[in-house]
């Protein structure tokens, strides 16, 4: 039995087309209800302008736009690992500090320097990616810069939510394991559960909900 082609296997199937489709489906749904229609919008309206770049820079955008998708792809995948040694870890080492939350090991460790440099290939994507960043914007004018500006937020934020997803769902994973092996563990991690999801922007505070929802009525008559 060769145990090494089995998980390798396993992780291939994790992380199938559906895995992708899902993440790039729910970014869409936000993108539908506005969350991030701004930088969605600003990217088609900069695809469409920068048509008329010569054949040469034309060039140098599809390749941008070709690591860019490479980066999303890690993005889409490594997270989902820490999210998963992230519930583990608020079960078995509750009273230290978090390595594998999501604002270290991601934000921190994975998305800013130098520690970047540890994610070969994503740190060799984003630099050949701000390299060709500067190509495109020697000799632009304003206008141009500003579209393959919004080139770049927009696949920033795409990147930036699969890092989010595939955290949560690694993280939720682990809570599955934790249950299957130690029965309504995971309901000990309930704090800990709710405190990740405010982070990761899924859950606010009953009263900045409030606040959404307007005035009472009591308030209103008063």
């Amino acid at each position: 039995m060769d145990t090494r082609k089995i998980i390798e296997g396993i992780r291939e199937r994790m992380h199938d087309p559906s895995y992708v489709s899902a993440l790039k489906n729910e970014y869409a749904a936000q993108v539908k209800d506005g969350t991030f229609y701004t930088e969605e919008h600003e990217y088609d309206l900069a695809v469409e302008y920068l048509k008329c770049l010569s054949e040469d820079k034309k060039v140098q955008l599809a390749e941008m736009e070709k690591l860019y998708s490479g980066k999303y792809d890690y993005a889409s995948t490594y997270p989902f690992y820490c999210g998963l040694l992230c519930a583990f870890e608020q079960y078995f080492t509750p009273n230290q500090q978090q390595a594998f939350d999501y604002s270290t090991i991601i934000g921190e460790k994975m998305c800013t320097m130098p520690h970047m440099q540890r994610h070969r290939s994503f740190y060799e994507k984003n630099t050949a990616i701000l390299e060709l960043t500067e190509k495109l914007l020697d000799g632009a004018d304003e206008v141009t810069t500003e579209h393959i500006t919004s080139i770049n937020c927009g696949w920033d934020q795409r990147i930036h939510s699969a890092t989010i997803y595939s955290f949560y769902i690694g993280y939720r994973f682990g809570l599955e394991i934790l249950d299957e092996v130690i029965p309504m563990s995971a309901a000990t991690l309930m704090p800990k559960t709710l405190f990740l999801e405010y982070e990761l922007g899924f859950t606010v505070p009953y009263s900045f909900r409030e606040r959404q929802n307007g005035p009472t009525e009591s308030e209103v008559s008063a």
